[in-house]
């Protein structure tokens, strides 16, 4: 039996470089459930619902509360 995997990606910028794009996508397509970490640049829609993004703006105010949040 195959077991989805929940698998956390942590890139600088969101949206990544085209290699990690396809790679969430078609990690995602397998199955499995994709969280993307990493400062906003754009909102990107993924047709696929098992990818979450959460980010954060390039300001210190908002990186403080990003990690008190996730801590």
């Amino acid at each position: 039996m195959k077991t989805n995997l929940k698998i956390a990606i942590y890139s600088g910028e969101l949206p990544s470089t085209t290699f990690i794009e396809r790679l969430i996508v078609g990690l995602a397509a397998r199955g499995n459930e994709i969280v993307l970490f990493g400062k906003i640049k754009k909102k990107v829609a993924y047709k696929n619902a098992s990818i979450r993004q959460v980010g954060f703006l390039d300001t210190k105010c908002n990186k403080l509360f990003f990690l008190a949040k996730y801590s």
